[in-house]
């Protein structure tokens, strides 16, 4: 549907208060035209009096007003509580009732011709249509011109003289030119306006969506900030532990050789393997991040099997769980199968059976699950190690706070992992979420769809 140009815009505008003023006019009029039926039917004169007719014409001319007023009220209150009229109609009305309202002061003036000279109730309804309604130029001339004509040419009906025809008529012209040009005015005038408003609007939502997306920017903003400072304490701290740990036993294993000390040497390569492990993963967890934020990590999902994903991950921390002497048990379906990136998937599975080994006690346990539910795989990572309180649960997965903690035996954390793992995990409409009692072990449910689909999962 095409949108509306200005001039169909305010064309509506001048329609809707061409109504709404209807409807108060109406309401106006039938006041004005009862009030003055209910008092010349009260002094109305005996029946072949020289006023009787006179009375009885006005009684007449008024009640065709109160039926136009009735008519256009009774019109107006139905459009504007039930129906949707066409503009069209609704233009037809206002120009009809208007009509029928001038008909209305051209009738009551002929009628007064018969006790009065004057031309008062054309006047009236002249410069109240003219003040109340606002009429296209032209229809303005046409409505008026014919007004008049018919005033001109009635009038000799009960006037006779032609002095004070002549004058009647003149005055009435007067009238006529004058409604004409203070009907053009106010078109204009409000068609200015209405204009104008609609341009301020579009101006006003134009700086409101300039606001917002400032508001946007400035947000997105503060946010990278964050991002970039914890990156950079990551870097400048997390990263740095484990390169001390594994310059400072390569010093004493070098010394050691020197001296053909060879005891407690495999200890020292231990610590030194450990120490390099614990920086790679970081690194790769920090290359994940810094391509995740740039857009420049590819996705490429496919159907992947699950168990022997699982099965590498185990077996890259084998050694890590073996020292501690922590036991992974697996417990993942053969046919379990999911629509996932291979590379953020093993990212995903690194890092939760990762942080489940550093924070289990020596001697635990950790069971690696899954189950097919509507159309997706939950990945549950479950352990009964230290746990985490409440207040650092609702902030788990945020990158942007500090969540990191050190191990059971000391080990560093960045608590970057999780939130690489909430990105990732999103990225393919999936879930992610955490519950734990603090003491007493925690299970980290990740749930990713088992086949192609745009829709959010459980």
């Amino acid at each position: 549907m095409k949108p509306e140009s200005k001039d169909q815009q305010v064309n509506k505008l001048l329609l809707k208060q061409n109504l709404r003023r209807m409807r108060y006019a109406s309401f106006v009029g039938i006041l004005i035209a009862l009030g003055h039926i209910l008092y010349f039917s009260y002094i109305i004169t005996e029946p072949g009096t020289e006023n009787y007719a006179w009375h009885v014409y006005l009684i007449r001319s008024h009640v065709f007003l109160l039926v136009i007023c009735g008519i256009q009220g009774l019109f107006l209150l139905f459009t504007h509580n039930y129906a949707k009229i066409p503009a069209g109609i609704n233009w037809l009305v206002v120009y009809v009732t208007q009509f029928g309202l001038l008909i209305g002061g051209v009738a009551i003036t002929v009628i007064d011709q018969l006790v009065i000279s004057h031309i008062t109730p054309f006047i009236l309804l002249s410069f109240a249509i003219a003040l109340i309604y606002l009429l296209q130029p032209y229809k303005s001339v046409v409505l008026f011109s014919i007004a008049f004509l018919l005033l001109f040419f009635t009038l000799p009906i009960t006037q006779d003289d032609p002095e004070v025809l002549l004058s009647l008529r003149t005055n009435a012209l007067s009238i006529t030119l004058v409604s004409i040009m203070l009907s053009i005015i106010l078109w204009r005038t409000n068609t200015s306006n209405f204009r104008q408003s609609l341009i301020i609007d579009e101006q006003k939502q134009e700086l409101e969506q300039a606001n917002n997306e400032l508001e946007a920017n400035a947000l997105m903003l503060s946010e990278s900030n964050k991002t970039k400072d914890r990156f950079f304490t990551i870097i400048a701290h997390d990263l740095k532990s484990p390169f001390n740990s594994v310059m400072g036993f390569a010093d004493l294993l070098a010394d050691q050789l020197r001296e053909n000390k060879f005891e407690g040497m495999e200890q020292y390569v231990n610590r030194i393997q450990q120490s390099s492990h614990l920086a790679m993963d970081l690194l790769d967890n920090l290359m994940d991040w810094a391509r995740s934020q740039t857009g420049r990590i590819d996705y490429n999902p496919k159907l992947l099997m699950l168990p022997p994903l699982v099965d590498d991950s185990v077996s890259f921390f084998a050694n890590h769980a073996h020292q501690k002497a922590i036991t992974v048990a697996t417990d993942i379906s053969d046919s379990h199968r999911v629509f996932a990136d291979e590379k953020m998937l093993r990212s995903i599975l690194h890092n939760l059976i990762s942080n489940a080994i550093k924070f289990t006690r020596t001697g635990g346990n950790i069971l690696i699950k899954s189950e097919a539910r509507n159309g997706a795989i939950r990945v549950s990572v479950i352990d009964n190690g230290i746990g985490i309180n409440i207040n650092m649960l609702k902030d788990l997965f945020s990158i942007d706070k500090t969540t990191n903690r050190p191990g059971t035996e000391g080990e560093p954390s960045t608590g970057l992992g999780l939130g690489i793992c909430k990105e990732f995990t999103e990225k393919h409409s999936g879930k992610i979420w955490a519950e734990s009692t603090e003491g007493k072990g925690t299970a980290i449910h990740v749930s990713l769809p088992a086949k192609p689909t745009d829709q959010k999962i459980w």
